[in-house]
């Protein structure tokens, strides 16, 4: 799950925190936010199953890619890719290119 910005994730901690949960400090979400996504960029090969789903808009979450193996079951077009999705995953992003122009 994504968001667009590190601060939507400082927000949803904020909010957890006040209903009783942990909170992170904010250096901890930064890396969190930015670290977990070179990770997955450098090795979604090693997963047999991504589901990548953008979770910015409260109400709306989308799926941006759906991958098992070798095979994507499904996508979110380029032009609908949200700029974080293009920018921090290069590789699952020519993935999704590859597929559309197959």
């Amino acid at each position: 799950m994504g968001l667009s910005h590190p601060h939507q994730s400082e927000l949803r901690v904020i909010d957890r925190a006040k209903q009783g949960g942990h909170n992170v400090p904010l250096y901890e979400i930064n890396a969190n936010f930015y670290g977990n996504l070179v990770t997955l960029n450098k090795y979604y090969k090693l997963f047999d199953e991504i589901i990548i789903i953008d979770t910015s808009k409260s109400l709306q979450h989308q799926i941006l890619l759906h991958k098992r193996r070798l095979e994507i079951l499904f996508y979110t077009q380029m032009k609908d890719q949200p700029e974080w999705f293009r920018k921090f995953l290069p590789n699952l992003a020519k993935l999704v290119l590859k597929k559309e122009n197959s």
